[in-house]
């Protein structure tokens, strides 16, 4: 429900293309397969680009984009961004060029307003110097206790999420376990909760 003035999305999708469905949406301007290299390497060099117009705007005087935000009304205020990359392993492959350009986004992004969804297969999909980007993990199921370990650190007294559609989430210290589920028809909004903390 976001104002596509205040939020919008950006979609790569290296899996089954399942998200290139949110094409179209208000709130998404574009959605791509990962396998047009051209689609995606253009729109890396878009968000670079953005990147450095939001560095000269916020220079020194802004905390990052809510305190800009908070002194600039109308026109002047930034949309938050939102890149979400399907099968990030897959589009490594794909479009070599993009990690580094990924990496470099993931460090500044936050600070200006541009966050990254990244879904993988397993963690060592993310390349480990990503990771240490990454702020929150949504881990659904997955082979073996080890990757969990590997993603959320202690899972000591957690069981393992079993089901379509539930993972595990920590957030702080604590552990929690998440449902979720999506959209299966027109109109089915897509949704997740935190049903008990483990």
């Amino acid at each position: 429900d976001a104002d596509p003035d205040e939020a919008c999305a950006y979609v790569v999708d290296a899996g089954a293309g399942s998200l290139l469905a949110f094409g179209g949406a208000p709130q998404v301007p574009d959605a791509m397969p990962a396998n047009d290299a051209e689609r995606v390497s253009n729109l890396f060099k878009y968000l670079r680009k953005i990147m450095s117009d939001r560095r000269a705007a916020l220079g020194r005087g802004y905390a990052g984009l809510d305190d800009y935000n908070a002194r600039h009304d109308g026109a002047d205020r930034m949309y938050s961004i939102a890149v979400v990359l399907n099968g990030v392993a897959e589009l490594f492959e794909l479009v070599p060029s993009v990690e580094d350009r990924l990496d470099s986004l993931m460090r500044e992004g936050p600070r200006y307003g541009m966050h990254f969804v990244l879904l993988a297969d397993t963690q060592r999909d993310v390349r480990f110097r990503m990771r240490a980007n990454v702020g929150q993990s949504l881990v659904m199921a997955l082979a073996d206790e080890s990757d969990y370990l590997a993603i959320l650190g202690s899972i000591r007294g957690a069981a393992l999420p079993e089901g379509n559609g539930r993972g595990l989430v920590r957030q702080g210290d604590d552990l929690y376990m998440f449902q979720c589920a999506y959209a299966c028809g027109e109109g089915v909004p897509v949704q997740a909760a935190i049903s008990e903390r483990v």
